[in-house]
């Protein structure tokens, strides 16, 4: 397994938490990723952004509400390829 990146689908919630931390344990660099959806609380994606930044760990949010339709792979592989060559870059 390539330790170098991880990438973690981050709610903010428990699980995801827990995921969150564990990626940081065993990866070089980890990134946290939440999507809005157009959850009734919009306080989930700020929390995720604070644990996030209090582990250390590059957030964004990916708005999806309307894309959700129409969403395939190729736009998430660019939204994720951005990120990781964004950073890698610096």
């Amino acid at each position: 397994m390539n330790k170098s990146d991880a990438l973690v689908v981050f709610s903010g919630g428990q699980d995801s938490t827990t995921c969150l931390f564990w990626a940081k344990k065993h990866f070089r660099k980890v990134y946290a990723l939440s999507f809005i959806y157009g959850q009734k609380h919009v306080k989930e994606v700020e929390l995720a952004r604070v644990i996030a930044g209090k582990a250390g760990v590059e957030f964004k949010a990916m708005d999806v509400r309307c894309e959700w339709i129409c969403l395939d792979n190729k736009v998430i592989e660019t939204y994720l390829a951005r990120m990781v060559l964004k950073d890698q870059i610096k």
